[in-house]
């Protein structure tokens, strides 16, 4: 091989053992290695689309409103092996190979593989950081949202492509066996969310009951609906066989159940504080930054410490509520935020798992008040008057809390798995594809 061929040729990080002794990879342009298929006419063929976590999927498969024109007589065809790329959107990595005949909208191009050229192989190398860039660099428009990557444009980029089809084989089983597992873990991931969230619905009772009573409350007399509300009694559907027994749940007020703590924080300019922001839908609490006092624009703050409800007062309304962590004892938080105490004989971690039930949650939106959403403003006062079905019995609060809790455990250790598989094959990818100068 001269000098010139040398110069030509590119090699991974890491090789399969078979492929140790071969050649690097030799250097080509993308439209030498696919053409462009422009077939039209097939309207009787099934509409496709293309999705972020799924590839190629019937359009009917999707969660998205049918947008399609009725007339599909200018819909691309597309067959088993190519890759499917959005046009407009090509510079975000939107592409996907193709494992079924249909037809999809003009807004895609489609990229049909040459002799020798596995598209599957391809499908992964579309996805590597670096070929995005270039994507990006060849695709032509003033702003992000006019920019297209037509594909005499895309057939100019330079790739890697292997010698031998079977390393190009090999590379894509691996990545594809990858992907198998993440799929798998994540089908388990959402069989867990949904066990959580139907044994929730069996675990808390209805408040059918309340809203009943509350709507027969506007004719009565106050007197007559304040003892109606006491004596209402409600079981929930599924309880553990300890308190089948039991009194049911009763109602009380927020105020029955939390107590407000304020602890004023005189900052010291030289003195580090952790600040800790609660994250949307129940997300939990985090640590946002670590400042020194003089640092901290906002000069009213608030100590708070381990199984602390924290409530943002803006954020209430997407569900931005949840205990402190054990980690972040002894944090400040700024007057934005509520800070409550379960007062006796009420669980904390049950009381955070009864804020995730939809007519918790409709309260928070009710205690609010302002006309745009992202600047309401929640009235604690207003809130620690609702009226909510919950159990007395500290016992029972603590098993559904354990319950709900040792599945949390096993959501979250699937989500690790899955976060672990998809940096292993990020890794693995920047290792098997080599970089093209």
């Amino acid at each position: 091989m001269n000098k010139q061929d040398e110069k030509k040729r590119v090699t991974p990080k890491m090789r399969f053992p078979e492929f140790q002794m071969e050649l690097g990879w030799r250097k080509d342009d993308l439209g030498n290695l696919f053409t462009e298929r422009k077939e039209k006419g097939y309207p009787n063929l099934p509409l496709l689309s293309l999705t972020e976590q799924n590839g190629i999927i019937p359009q009917a498969e999707t969660n998205r409103k049918n947008n399609s024109s009725l007339d599909k007589s200018k819909y691309l065809r597309v067959c088993y092996g190519d890759i499917a790329y959005n046009t407009m959107r090509m510079w975000e990595g939107r592409s996907a190979f193709v494992n079924m005949e249909g037809i999809v909208s003009p807004a895609y191009t489609i990229c049909t593989p040459k002799n020798n050229i596995n598209s599957f192989f391809y499908s992964y190398y579309f996805k590597l950081p670096n070929l995005i860039s270039e994507f990006h660099r060849y695709s032509q428009g003033l702003v992000k949202d006019t920019l297209n990557l037509k594909f005499d444009k895309f057939a100019q980029i330079s790739v890697g492509v292997p010698l031998k089809s079977e390393e190009q084989q090999k590379i894509a089983d691996c990545l594809s066996s990858i992907d198998e597992l993440i799929n798998f873990r994540e089908q388990k991931l959402a069989a867990l969310k949904q066990h959580k969230k139907g044994l929730m619905q069996q675990l808390f009772p209805s408040h059918n009951d309340l809203q009943a009573s509350k709507q027969a409350s506007k004719q009565a007399s106050k007197q007559a609906s304040k003892q109606a509300s006491k004596q209402a009694i409600v079981y929930p559907k599924l309880r553990f066989p300890q308190f089948k027994d039991c009194k049911g749940w009763e109602v009380v007020r927020i105020s029955d159940l939390l107590v407000e703590k304020k602890r004023p924080v005189k900052l010291e300019n030289e003195t580090e504080y952790c600040l800790v922001t609660v994250k949307r839908r129940h997300g939990g609490i985090t640590l946002r930054e670590v400042a020194k006092g003089k640092e901290i624009k906002v000069q009213s703050q608030f100590r708070v410490f381990t199984d602390d409800f924290l409530i943002s007062k803006r954020q209430i309304v997407h569900c931005a509520c949840g205990v402190l962590p054990e980690e972040l004892d002894g944090s400040i938080v700024s007057n934005e935020y509520s800070v409550l105490n379960v007062k006796e004989n009420v669980n904390i971690t049950f009381f955070n798992y009864f804020c995730h039930q939809p007519i918790v949650e409709k309260s928070f939106l009710d205690c609010s008040s302002g006309i745009v959403i992202e600047k309401m403003l929640f009235k604690l006062d207003e809130w620690m008057k609702q009226e909510f079905y919950f159990p007395k019995n500290p016992k029972e609060q603590q098993a559904i809390a354990d319950c709900l809790s040792s599945l949390d455990k096993l959501i979250n250790e699937e989500n690790e798995q899955i976060g672990r598989l998809k940096d292993h094959k990020k890794g693995l990818m920047q290792q098997l594809f080599p970089k093209i100068q």
